[in-house]
């Protein structure tokens, strides 16, 4: 390796006082630290400043330190070095072979040799192909850390902490939820950030802060153009003389004209979100690091639900007003140690959170239309009546009571010239509902363990007789 300036070992000592820093956006990362060595890391397309001023980097083919990613590398090139090692020795003992031509033919000797040649030769090519499969595994657990092939090294020390600068994808973040529903009525949120780094440069640091905006924004100024309302004037018919040259000419003085008088675009500005953590030791793994944020509690409200029209499984969702803003839908749900779900999806919706944690396994739930038969369908003057609808089938196989809120519908008219008529819904007990806008149809259930109910919605749809409807 290139000799370092023998000044550098002695300055990075010097600063090894002060605090480190990190910052991470979401189009860049910064990190501030005293190097303890000339190493800088496995890294590529970082850059490095010491108080603003660029600071020479160096690559080498050897990496002589003691750090995690410099021995992977190491080990890594040796690797390779006994891969090619072995594929040598098969080349060489094929070329042996080929060379070989015995004086006296001998056939004893003749088959024990190539008895003996030929062993060695499968034994190297099973070592090949076997340490060709480590390597293979070697590099792709590598390649995740980092996309350098290379190891990085200051050609010159710095007096004050250095800065590195790191280019977008090297270092990322993203926030994601976590609720415990062990609390009965009241829900336990912590909030994480999942930080990943992939820059080739294993970071400690002091404080990290973590913003879900770009670093480089650029505001453009709007200014006012009034909005002419005049009289229409068709457009002129286009001479078939113009070359299409003249066309596109014209086409482009145009768009310039267009340009000057048209307001300039603006970038959408929103409130930066900002995390802080403290000693975060963020290794260039690849794998995400979780960071907790915050924890707060609130009221809960769990029920079972069913949306039949759209899906046949029962869920359950649950309620709350969040303490703080939910900034991501991507929950983790918990009862206690116990894992619900990693991939529960959340929203906001009807001024409350709704969390959308599980499936009820244990609800059999059917969905058939009625056979429409010709009496169905009546005239009464140039009218069309025609009754349709649809049954539930609900079985509870459970040893435990259920109640659920069903979500169905009956077509709804966008004109007053077709009509429709919720007729009744029916089962062998009276069903609590309600007909809510826009044909949404809301009904409350409780089933007995192992209880199997049907329910019958029947609608009339009404419409003049020269009309054709679908729904």
């Amino acid at each position: 390796m290139k000799r370092i300036l023998p000044s550098l070992s002695l300055l990075l000592i010097t600063t090894l006082s002060h605090a480190s820093s990190l910052q991470v956006y979401q189009d860049t990362a910064r990190y501030t630290y005293s190097p303890k060595s000339p190493y800088l890391g496995m890294a590529e397309g970082v850059s490095a400043t010491c108080q603003g001023q660029p600071l020479a980097l160096e690559q080498n083919a050897a990496c002589e330190s003691d750090e995690r990613l410099c021995h992977a590398f190491t080990l890594l090139q040796s690797g390779q070095e006994k891969l090619d090692g072995i594929k040598n020795n098969i080349s060489l003992l094929d070329k042996i072979i080929s060379l070989y031509r015995p004086t006296t033919l001998d056939a004893r000797v003749t088959i024990d040799a190539a008895r003996e040649i030929g062993s060695e030769r499968a034994k190297l090519v099973a070592e090949h192909e076997r340490e060709k499969i480590r390597f293979a595994l070697q590099k792709e657990a590598f390649v995740k850390q980092t996309k350098a092939t290379l190891p990085l090294y200051y050609a010159q020390g710095c007096e004050v902490p250095t800065e590195l600068k790191f280019p977008y994808g090297s270092i990322t973040f993203h926030t994601f939820y976590e609720a415990d529903l062990s609390g009965g009525e009241r829900v336990n949120v912590t909030q994480y950030l999942a930080v990943t780094n992939r820059s080739g440069v294993d970071i400690s640091a002091d404080e990290a802060t973590f913003y879900a905006r770009r670093a480089q924004r650029t505001v453009r100024p709007v200014h006012f153009h009034p909005w002419i309302i005049s009289e229409y004037q068709p457009p002129l018919p286009r001479t078939q003389s113009l070359s299409k040259k003249s066309v596109r000419m014209m086409d482009g003085a145009g768009m310039e004209m267009m340009a000057e008088v048209s307001p300039a675009p603006i970038a959408e500005y929103v409130d930066a979100r900002e995390y802080k953590a403290r000693d975060l030791d963020l290794p260039s793994t690849g794998e995400a690091v979780n960071v907790k944020v915050q924890s707060w509690s609130a009221e809960m409200k769990c029920g079972l639900h069913l949306s039949p029209y759209a899906n046949l499984s029962v869920y359950e969702a649950c309620s709350f007003s969040p303490k703080t803003q939910i900034e991501s839908h991507t929950w983790k749900i918990k009862e206690g140690e116990a894992l619900i779900t990693d991939r529960a999806f959340g929203e906001y919706r009807e001024k409350s959170y709704h969390l959308y944690t599980k499936i009820d396994e244990d609800i059999k739930v059917t969905r058939r239309a009625i056979v429409r038969k010709e009496k169905d369908t009546g005239f009464f003057g140039n009218t069309v009546r025609k009754k349709d609808g649809y049954i539930l089938t609900l079985t509870n196989k459970s040893d435990k009571d259920k109640s659920l809120t069903i979500t169905e519908r009956i077509p709804t008219s966008t004109t007053e010239e077709i009509e429709v008529k919720l007729l009744k819904i029916s089962s062998d007990k009276k069903v609590d509902y309600r007909l809510l806008k826009e044909g949404k149809v809301e009904m409350r259930v409780v089933l007995a363990p192992g209880e199997e109910k049907t329910i019958e919605v029947l609608f009339e749809v009404a419409y003049d007789k020269e009309r054709k409807v679908r729904y």
